[in-house]
């Protein structure tokens, strides 16, 4: 079954599940959620969807699945760091990790939003690290409404500019993934 036929058989549920749990569930990071997005806008165009529903459907998938991450991180994550003998999950990574969430948590939530794998895991660390609420919430509403937004709309527009642009998925989401990244790796390299 291809992206295209799940879609249509699981249709807006399958979609929220799956941006949902790809935003802050362990187990999601392996969802493809750029390519379901800019899918769900070609289906769109193609009168499967209802964009604005769709739109709705997803933006508040987003936000929820990061809501549900961030509470897993709070509730259950700082134990895991509390833990004196362990490499990994140690009292100095938690340290390194609030300081990090304390200085660059509202650019964090943005750009993983554009970053698979990362995209799951940054709203678990944020809770870890006790990021403030209000500003987690507040860069959670705006990276969801640019990342569903963003990536249902350019499906929903790309299809008039390459008509077989669903022969080209892969390539099209690997495309946004490095423009929505090179902000980032430029001024990494410039500093």
């Amino acid at each position: 079954m291809n992206i295209f036929d799940f879609l249509i058989n699981f249709g807006y549920l399958g979609i929220f599940a799956i941006v949902f749990t790809e935003s802050g569930i362990p187990f999601g990071f392996f969802f493809p959620g750029d390519s379901l997005l800019i899918t769900a806008g070609i289906l769109v165009n193609r009168g499967i969807f209802n964009f604005y529903l769709l739109m709705g459907l997803c933006i508040l998938a987003a936000i929820l699945g990061n809501i549900v991450g961030y509470y897993l991180g709070k509730k259950w994550g700082r134990g895991l760091f509390e833990k004196k003998n362990n490499f990994v999950f140690n009292p100095k990574n938690l340290k390194r990790t609030e300081d990090f969430y304390n200085k660059y948590g509202d650019r964090a939530i943005l750009l993983a939003r554009f970053i698979p794998v990362i995209r799951t895991f940054t709203p678990i660390f944020a809770g870890i690290a006790n990021m403030k609420y209000s500003k987690f919430l507040l860069y959670t509403i705006v990276s969801a409404f640019v990342w569903a937004g963003g990536l249902i709309s350019a499906g929903y527009f790309l299809v008039q500019l390459i008509p077989n642009i669903d022969q080209y998925i892969l390539l099209v989401v690997g495309i946004i993934i490095v423009l929505s990244v090179a902000p980032l790796i430029f001024k990494i390299f410039r500093k």
